[in-house]
């Protein structure tokens, strides 16, 4: 009896972990790339366009965006690198400091000297490219900076610190739920003030700013497949911070939902499942296959301005 009852709980314990995946350790072979990146950014933003392109989302939706929004500068950019950005880039990586610098790693299937020499051609010309410095890291692998700084850095990547020699950065990037295909992390939690402020005002907390502060960091990870998967982690300092952010959360959720009940965005946001773990709060939302058009009607740019403004 006991021995059954033993299974039974294992058995429970083990399909209840199942039904949400659990965040795995980042891939070794990105964590190579990672070491280009500084040592403490403000945010980093991972996108592997080789796994996306294998969706179903990738050509329902970025595909015909992609080619609803070429310019002819896109179309020289071609012509001059022979790199299709549809089917030659695979990984993106971009990560932002707080003095504004910004590096931006590039890795695929292109020629690096192709793409160096086009910014070199266009230096001239274009301030944005004038401004940017190149490094060829291999045949796949191209960097750009906007510093001369982070230049000399990566250079001497074997003497310097980068963001792989940082344990608590490493943590917050550990914690992504989705890393296969797109995600963002960040320390600064004045990107989300004035959504705090919102959501504050709306369940009658004072303590707007103390709240904001006490997020460490937030991260966001997307898995696309026939259908959109959302999940959003933002650990607090502390688990009271972290049950009243839950609050201030669900609360901005019940706002949009009365006040636009009939927009799609918002009713697919309604369904959205908040998780107090802890000192974090997670976030995760499923976007079916068949709403995913619907949501392109919705006035999404308001809502978010509904939110963030007074």
């Amino acid at each position: 009896m006991r021995f059954l009852l033993f299974i039974i709980v294992v058995s429970f314990i083990f399909f209840s972990s199942c039904s949400r995946e659990l965040p795995q350790p980042i891939d070794i072979s990105i964590k190579e790339r990672f070491k280009y990146l500084p040592y403490d950014p403000q945010i980093v933003i991972y996108f592997n366009v080789k796994e996306v392109r294998k969706t179903p989302f990738w050509k329902n939706f970025i595909e015909t965006q992609l080619e609803e929004n070429r310019k002819n500068q896109l179309d020289d950019f071609v012509k001059l690198t022979g790199l299709s950005l549809e089917k030659d880039i695979d990984e993106v990586i971009l990560a932002n400091e707080w003095n504004e610098s910004a590096t931006i790693i590039v890795n695929g299937n292109f020629s690096p000297q192709k793409i160096e020499e086009y910014f070199q051609q266009k230096s001239s010309t274009d301030k944005r490219i004038k401004d940017l410095k190149i490094k060829i890291i291999d045949e796949k692998t191209i960097i750009a900076v906007n510093t001369e700084e982070r230049l000399s850095s990566i250079e001497n990547s074997g003497h310097g610190k980068s963001i792989v020699d940082n344990p608590e950065y490493l943590s917050i990037i550990n914690s992504v739920r989705f890393k296969n295909q797109f995600w963002i992390a960040t320390t600064q939690s004045s990107v989300v003030s004035e959504l705090i402020e919102r959501g504050a005002s709306i369940i009658k907390n004072e303590k707007v700013r103390e709240l904001t502060n006490s997020i460490r960091y937030i991260n966001l990870s997307t898995k696309f497949s026939d259908d959109i998967l959302i999940n959003s982690n933002w650990q607090c300092t502390d688990e009271t911070k972290a049950a009243l952010l839950k609050s201030v959360l669900n609360g901005i959720v019940s706002m949009i939902t009365l006040t636009s009940p009939n927009d799609q965005f918002v009713n697919e946001l309604s369904q959205m499942d908040i998780y107090l773990n802890g000192k974090s709060v997670e976030l995760e939302l499923r976007i079916p296959e068949d709403k995913i058009k619907e949501l392109k009607e919705s006035k999404l740019k308001d809502k978010i301005k509904l939110l963030i403004t007074k």
